[in-house]
């Protein structure tokens, strides 16, 4: 990539400033005419934004996926950044060249959520975009196909999906997800929920049925407690468990449990 055929601009992360190091990590990039120096009419396309272009530090590609592109308004796009650990690391991101307009590979192939070594961190990752089944997979390996459609809705980032808290769900099948994993999610409870609101789940109920269950709210209340339960068919465990309130509901909130 020769950067005197592009336009380009620098992208800093200076609201990051934890100790430690992140790794192969896929930042949110938010771009709009509200950025000084940018205009998608600067775009060889600017329709779907093809000729766009990520590079590190080094001047190295970076792997990318569009989840909105908005020429009218703020595109989001998930860049993955080989070392995130200061103030001062950056990406640059290039645009404008009418030779390299192709859509790269990138952009659908699931390169963003694997590691630079071609290791699957990332089992699942749903953003929600669409509006009915299939649900999209960013790491192509578990697409929901099944169970009762959400509505789509604005979401946290870009589009997103309303589940009515009894008989919506998504369902990806059997994902083996190991003895150590995360799970995380943008959620948003109405202050109408009562009962258990599940985020994530390989179980169907029962403290003690195998498996796992992530949701907010103990029973028939809505104490706005978070659960984390885990399981092996025999015995199980209901905690850790926050205390009362810990999210408050008709607000968004990151939820994330390890």
């Amino acid at each position: 990539l020769n950067p005197s055929n592009y336009n380009g601009m620098q992208i800093t992360f200076s609201g990051y400033t934890n100790a430690a190091a992140l790794l192969d990590f896929p930042v949110l990039v938010r771009l709009s005419t509200n950025i000084p120096g940018f205009s998608y009419a600067q775009f060889a396309s600017p329709g779907d934004g093809a000729d766009l272009r990520f590079t590190g530090t080094n001047g190295t590609e970076l792997p990318f996926q569009i989840e909105q592109w908005n020429p009218a308004g703020e595109s989001l796009i998930w860049v993955q950044v080989p070392s995130l650990a200061s103030t001062n690391d950056y990406i640059t991101a290039y645009w404008g060249n009418a030779a390299d307009s192709a859509m790269p590979p990138c952009n659908t192939n699931g390169a963003v959520w694997a590691t630079l070594s071609g290791s699957n961190d990332f089992l699942l990752v749903y953003h929600l975009s669409q509006s009915g089944f299939p649900f999209a997979d960013s790491t192509l390996q578990y697409p929901a196909n099944s169970g009762v459609a959400p509505v789509s809705t604005a979401g946290m980032i870009g589009r997103g999906c309303a589940f009515n808290g009894t008989s919506q769900f998504l369902n990806a099948g059997l994902v083996n997800i190991g003895k150590a994993f995360t799970l995380s999610a943008w959620l948003n409870i109405t202050p109408a929920a009562m009962s258990e609101q599940t985020i994530w789940c390989n179980k169907q109920g029962g403290w003690n049925t195998a498996g796992f269950d992530f949701y907010v709210n103990s029973y028939q209340t809505n104490d706005g407690k978070v659960y984390f339960d885990t399981a092996d068919g025999v015995g199980g465990s209901v905690s850790p468990r926050t205390a009362a309130h810990a999210v408050t509901f008709g607000q968004w909130h990151l939820l994330t449990g390890t």
